[in-house]
């Protein structure tokens, strides 16, 4: 089974989650325009001491409607981990993944 890390900073609340191996992992908090300033802790956190490529295999990020700069954060994060343990992202509609919550 293929382990996710999930992203989303479309809104006012920085989200992240990671779900494989039977287990789902996830933070949540309102940092309206200081999604820069919190991902990457929150990131760390999630991880649990991990190094990205022993706990995640494909990454996605929440692509709007939202913020263009919230937007940016997400998708600068993502693509920076994929680019440096060589993994794919895929991006996803925030609004649609709201709607299914």
């Amino acid at each position: 089974m293929s382990r996710v890390l999930a992203l989303d900073t479309a809104t006012h609340a920085c989200t992240l989650a990671l779900y494989g191996e039977g287990s789902l992992c996830g933070r949540h908090e309102i940092v309206a325009r200081a999604h820069n300033r919190h991902i990457l802790g929150m990131l760390s956190a999630i991880l649990g001491g991990r190094a990205v490529a022993d706990a995640v295999d494909i990454i996605a990020c929440g692509i709007g409607p939202g913020s263009f700069t919230g937007l940016r954060v997400a998708v600068s994060v993502a693509q920076g981990l994929a680019w440096s343990q060589d993994m794919p992202v895929h991006g996803f509609c925030s609004l649609e993944a709201q709607a299914h919550t």
